[in-house]
């Protein structure tokens, strides 16, 4: 039984298509954890990317190969021909034998035209008027048929896409259905954001496929040299051996899924990972070897019980103290457990902490309308998170713009009635508003209905300053 990878990324795209950060990364991080003798002991893993390495040290989300080797940095390479993609996949697929197990990795974009078809972009791909050229890209049908002509018995293919067109229906706050909490999919119970083409091209029986649900681009503003969220879980998970579920002491597809499920339902919440798996054959294929000492193992476990808010008490850390010279863990191993354990917590702070600044920034300077609204829509779900993750950070920032703006009334208020010698007179019979606009001349009472509307004061808003002034008078 031969175990082979096709490991594709493609980073940089014609004019009109932005660029991505990561997937360079994504695959030598991918390719690392593969051919490791004690991980993931693939024989052949082949890379195709439009970056290549220049054996620079660098941190590529995950840190080191536990055999020591550095992550390779990425620098550009000349354009990948749509020809050489295809030509690589087809003649990959049928090198396989039966008994094998294939694995096709793809971290890129992709697009879905208004007949429902979807692309791979490449290199070469564009849009012209807005409109994707598909001419330039790779069909899913294409790829469904390469697959077809592949002999193994066990496939694995993990989409690490954001796919942009005519996706009417992203998930939002959805809540993952199926086996347990593992978001476990058939292609007869297919999840909302799933287009239907994947379904029909890529699902069958000896075959699973793994991805982000999410159909839209998820990636938060990324460095260079770091991974995406989904591909940085999954080189986690068989790398450290925290997806074996149930000592097992290996990591099938199911496993990692699970993993990968649950530390992202933390991180980003709004982006629910899928396992499209109509033959059930996911929790038999065996990704990786999971030969971590069970000290390791008993060590996270009692970091993921007392480390649930991103910090660990200090109760719990001299819990967590005692056990680390129990078992024998060194400092540096225990740091390293704990900060990948603590890290899906600090990721969902860091985002809510980024749109609390993007909106506290929107709202010092300007009346959220409906243009800006859906802005920090677009904002809050770029960095995963639901609408109710950011409802108190709403709440609590546009109540201090409606009293910023009352108290901008209220100056220019009176500033306008300024002139008038003495106390305002009170009438009995007279309301306040009344009693004020007796003061104001018509033209600054117009320019005071215009500053109303630019603040978004209603008219009650308006009437209570005007009875505090005059109460104060």
């Amino acid at each position: 039984m031969a175990r082979t990878a096709l490991l594709i990324g493609i980073q940089e795209y014609g004019s009109g298509v932005g660029p991505l950060a990561a997937p360079p990364s994504d695959v030598v991080a991918v390719e690392g954890v593969l051919r490791h003798p004690r991980v993931g002991y693939f024989q052949s893993v082949h890379i195709l990317t439009d970056a290549i390495a220049d054996g620079k040290d660098t941190h590529c989300g995950v840190g080191r190969h536990t055999d020591g080797q550095p992550v390779q940095d990425i620098s550009e390479s000349p354009p990948l021909q749509p020809s050489t993609i295809a030509e690589t996949i087809q003649s990959w697929c049928r090198s396989h034998e039966p008994d094998d197990l294939a694995v096709l990795f793809i971290s890129g974009q992709g697009f879905q035209i208004a007949t429902g078809e979807l692309y791979l972009a490449t290199n070469h791909t564009y849009c012209d008027r807005a409109e994707w050229v598909d001419a330039s890209a790779i069909s899913f049908y294409r790829l469904a048929q390469w697959l077809g002509q592949s002999r193994a018995s066990q496939q694995v293919v993990v989409l690490d896409c954001c796919f942009h067109g005519s996706l009417e229906h992203p998930v939002e706050d959805s809540v993952a259905v199926g086996s347990g909490n593992s978001a476990h999919r058939t292609s007869q119970n297919m999840p909302p954001g799933i287009p239907e083409d994947l379904n029909k091209r890529l699902v069958a029986n000896h075959r699973v496929v793994m991805m982000p649900s999410i159909p839209t681009c998820y990636f938060p503003e990324q460095k260079r040299d770091r991974l995406s969220l989904y591909t940085h879980y999954w080189v986690e998970g068989l790398m450290t051996g925290a997806a074996d579920n149930g000592d097992k002491q290996w990591v099938s597809a199911a496993d990692l899924h699970r993993y990968i499920y649950q530390q992202m339902q933390v991180a980003v919440p709004n982006i629910v990972p899928i396992l499209l798996d109509p033959g059930e054959i996911a929790g038999s294929i065996r990704l990786s070897k999971a030969l971590i000492p069970a000290a390791q193992h008993q060590y996270r476990r009692m970091v993921q019980q007392y480390g649930q808010q991103a910090n660990i008490s200090p109760v719990g850390r001299r819990i967590l103290d005692i056990r680390r010279h129990q078992w024998s863990l060194s400092a540096d191993c225990a740091d390293v457990i704990e900060q990948q354990v603590l890290q899906p917590y600090r990721y969902y702070l860091s985002s809510l902490s980024h749109y609390h600044d993007v909106m506290a920034d929107v709202v010092a300077g300007r009346v959220v309308d409906e243009q800006i609204a859906e802005r920090l829509n677009e904002q809050r779900q770029r960095l995963g998170l639901r609408v109710a993750d950011v409802t108190a950070i709403n709440g609590e920032l546009t109540y201090l713009q409606r009293l910023r703006h009352i108290q901008q009334y209220r100056d220019a208020l009176l500033d306008a009635i300024a002139p008038s010698s003495g106390a305002l007179p009170s009438h009995p019979q007279f309301t306040a508003q009344e009693d004020i606009h007796g003061q104001i001349n018509q033209s600054v009472q117009a320019e005071l209905t215009c500053l109303q509307g630019l603040l978004a004061l209603t008219d009650e808003d308006v009437a209570l300053v005007e009875a505090e002034i005059l109460a104060a008078q």
